[in-house]
């Protein structure tokens, strides 16, 4: 989880308020205090608030439950004349956006707030600068219009903190960053030039020298540029409204691609509608309309209510609220976590297990004593996985953040060969299985288990699987010849105890290499609903 270092002097001066009350403040926002300093207090915050990253984001947050500011944060933008230009060929990262922030002022703790953000966001949001990566400049050495594409190899510049130019292909392979970050942009040179064709920027790896930032800085310039345009909008406000807190002068700035000109960034608030019965229930309270409405703007939101709907304004920069129960939570939150009181429930009873999930711990249990290492895996995954095995599918994410996370998973087994593509570099054998929900005709348990060893085939995996349900409920299975589209014909099966429960076999060679896997595998698959429902 990132860490923020919120220094006493910062705090107080903008808040007005004493630090031991501040502190107190600070859970009832979600922060988890770290470490607590003379001077300082470092704070953990949840990935889903990037605006969280710096301590202005921190204090806009605090200033509502500590009723100093309330409803949507003052936001005030104009309009440059800056323009950036698009090159028509430009394929590697063909998106970017940008800003001005003009006539303020930069100390040493404000450019390193700054700084520390950016990282945080190129890490969160930017996936480690994958998906977007931010460069921040001082804007009067700049020289307008500017243009974004791309330069051949042995371009030349003075890379930021260098003393002496560098090409573009040495920077890959000699610099830090370029190392680090070069195969984001694999035998391509993407950068951005002012009128002067001075490269102010080569991202994701590093900005010129030229434009570096100091406590001097009157004027700045933010680029983002990025695979994923509303990922870069979304950071791109997340800096707008910091620098407008810092004191500077947001102005937009015209974005000239070839089909099209958009204007960045577009910090318009949205709306959404939730049921007001809806919020009561899930806070446990029947609050007011009026403390509604109250509790929401101390969240930094605004809302009104008519007939029973709470329309709720959101401000562009809080994109992590995205459905009716964030709503509510914000309702909770500007109440005051602090105000709720326990009470005991109506009716006395106590809670037990389901008996289903005592079965699956079983289950669990049983592949750990066979000796197999247990995974576990998001139930989401991408498309481009299923895509190499050739998997069908049949439910999708609609608009997913991730291309990670598109697809409900038809099977268990996309997952585990995933996970030993990742780790080829552990010694063989490796036994590995994996118990959870797959979606296929309908939701069900399964249980997944991969044996990847030189003398991997079927009759060892079959083995395992005997001695697995014996383990579990004392039963043997049947195999009946099948096909599958990822195991071997003629060493694929289908497992039968009354009805078909899975399937086993050895995996196809193409497979093997498609994951770069080092040896043979062979694997079963067993829904373990059908399993328990057999065995009540």
């Amino acid at each position: 989880m990132p860490v923020v270092t919120l220094y006493a002097n910062r705090l107080e001066k903008m808040l007005k308020r004493d630090m031991k009350s501040i502190i107190e403040m600070l859970p009832y926002i979600a922060l988890d205090i770290e470490e607590e300093g003379e001077d300082y207090v470092k704070v953990e915050y949840n990935p889903n608030r990037p605006d969280f990253s710096s301590d202005y984001g921190i204090v806009r947050a605090l200033k509502g439950l500590m009723d100093i500011e309330d409803g949507i944060a003052d936001y005030k933008q104009r309009k440059s004349n800056l323009k950036i230009k698009v090159s028509k060929g430009l394929k590697i990262r063909p998106y970017i956006v940008s800003l001005l922030a003009k006539d303020g002022s930069l100390d040493e703790e404000s450019i390193r707030q700054i700084i520390s953000m950016q990282e945080d966001l190129h890490n969160g949001l930017g996936r480690r600068r994958k998906k977007i990566s931010i460069g921040i400049h001082d804007y009067d050495k700049i020289k307008s219009p500017l243009i974004y594409t791309t330069a051949e190899p042995d371009t030349r510049f003075i890379p930021l903190g260098e003393s002496r130019e560098f090409r573009l292909d040495e920077i890959i392979k000699q610099h830090e960053l370029g190392k680090r970050y070069g195969d984001i942009i694999p035998n391509t040179y993407p950068v951005i030039k002012d009128a002067k064709d001075s490269i102010i920027s080569f991202p994701p790896i590093i900005n010129s020298s030229l434009t570096q930032v100091s406590s001097t800085t009157k004027n700045l310039l933010v680029e983002i540029t990025a695979i994923d345009l509303k990922r870069a909008e979304d950071a791109l406000s997340i800096l707008a409204i910091t620098l407008h807190d810092a004191g500077f002068k947001i102005e937009s700035v015209e974005i000239d691609y070839a089909n099209k000109k958009i204007v960045t960034p577009n910090m318009s608030n949205r709306v959404m509608n939730v049921d007001l019965s809806y919020i009561r229930d899930i806070i446990g309270l029947e609050l007011s309309e009026k403390e509604v409405i109250k509790a929401l703007r101390r969240s930094r939101l605004d809302a009104t209510i008519k007939n029973g709907k709470v329309r709720c304004m959101i401000p562009r920069y809080r994109f992590d609220i995205i459905s009716d129960v964030d709503i509510a939570e914000e309702a909770a939150i500007g109440y005051g976590i602090y105000n709720l009181e326990p009470s005991y429930p109506l009716h006395k009873s106590s809670g037990n297990r389901d008996i289903k999930l005592k079965f699956i711990d079983n289950a669990r249990e049983v592949m750990i004593g066979l000796g197999a290492i247990e995974c576990i895996n998001f139930d989401l995954i991408s498309k481009e996985l299923l895509h190499t095995i050739g998997l069908e599918y049949k439910y999708s994410v609609e608009h997913s953040k991730s291309n990670e996370h598109e697809i409900l998973r038809p099977s268990i087994i996309p997952s585990l060969l995933q996970t030993l593509s990742i780790n080829v570099h552990e010694p063989y054998p490796q036994i590995i299985f994996e118990i959870g929900k797959v979606f296929e005709d309908q939701e069900e348990y399964r249980l997944a288990c991969i044996i990847a060893s030189s003398d991997s085939n079927y009759n060892k995996i079959k083995s395992y699987l005997q001695a697995f349900l014996r383990g579990l409920r004392g039963i043997d299975a049947k195999t009946i010849s099948s096909r599958h589209p990822l195991l071997k014909e003629g060493a694929t099966a289908s497992i039968i105890i009354n009805e078909r429960l899975g399937v086993i076999g050895e995996v196809k060679s193409d497979i093997v290499e498609a994951f770069k896997i080092r040896t043979n595998l062979s694997l079963f698959e067993i829904s373990l609903d059908k399993l328990y429902h057999l065995s009540k």
